[in-house]
């Protein structure tokens, strides 16, 4: 008979390799990415650290960490900033700049309206109501 060892679970998925040590380690680690590297990308410094990308969010041990919350907030500020100044300074293609900012920092484009004239929400009704009474109506065949 052969003995088998049982793994013992701390959770549903079983032990988790993100400890409070290596998440803080982590933040610190993320800060100074953020504020060295010349076009700084969560996902870039999560694929370095061989970490899944959407584990930052979906993690309980980062999401819920203080230090990381607050260590990963400073660092979207630091990716939107630098690629803002990259833009500006010609260094990224126009288009690249305007896609980054918008998919990754949530810029987007605002549409203005301008209206003239002094027409009222009465006058459109009263329009709407005189298109409706002269339009023509469907010949019947009885």
């Amino acid at each position: 008979m052969i003995a088998v060892k049982e793994k013992k679970k701390t959770g549903p998925k079983g032990p988790s390799r993100y400890t409070l040590d290596y998440v803080n380690q982590l933040a610190d680690e993320l800060l100074t990415y953020a504020e060295t590297d010349h076009l700084p990308f969560l996902k870039k410094f999560a694929l370095m650290k061989r970490i899944p990308p959407q584990a930052f969010t979906d993690s309980k041990e980062f999401s819920e960490n203080q230090k990381f919350s607050e260590a990963l907030k400073i660092a979207k500020g630091w990716s939107e900033q630098k690629l803002f100044e990259a833009g500006l300074r010609k260094e990224v293609d126009n288009s690249t700049c305007i896609f980054g900012l918008k998919n990754i920092a949530g810029w987007r484009d605002k549409q203005e309206v301008e209206h003239s004239g002094n027409m009222t929400f009465t006058d459109l009704l009263r329009n709407a109501n005189n298109h409706a009474e002269t339009k023509p109506t469907a010949n019947r065949l009885n």
